[in-house]
């Protein structure tokens, strides 16, 4: 899964998805299923979407994916690709001191 990620792939886990947009952004990442059968392999078709989630907000806890917080919910994504693309501290500053010159 982490592979998947780091691959530059993302997962946008919105309020207003349907249930069937949810499932699909879910089913999208390539061993998330298949660790949710593993491991619970009698739930219902919703706990499981619930448990795919759920694993998604752990490898974030654990620092193996990047979890972002989006105004209509949340994006998954490679951590590493997540902290070269973060705007510098100082970026704006330099822009206004470019502006006074």
């Amino acid at each position: 899964m982490v592979d998947w990620f780091g691959e530059n792939q993302t997962v946008d886990v919105l309020n207003d998805l349907s249930n069937a947009e949810y499932r699909q952004a879910l089913h999208q990442v390539a061993g998330l299923t298949d660790l949710v059968e593993q491991f619970h392999p009698r739930e219902s078709p919703e706990m499981k979407l619930f448990l795919m989630e759920f694993a998604l907000h752990g490898l974030a806890e654990y620092s193996l994916i990047s979890r972002n917080t989006l105004s209509a919910g949340l994006q998954f994504k490679d951590l590493l690709s997540s902290m070269f693309n973060m705007p510098g501290r100082y970026e704006d500053d330099f822009e206004e001191d470019e502006d006074n010159y």
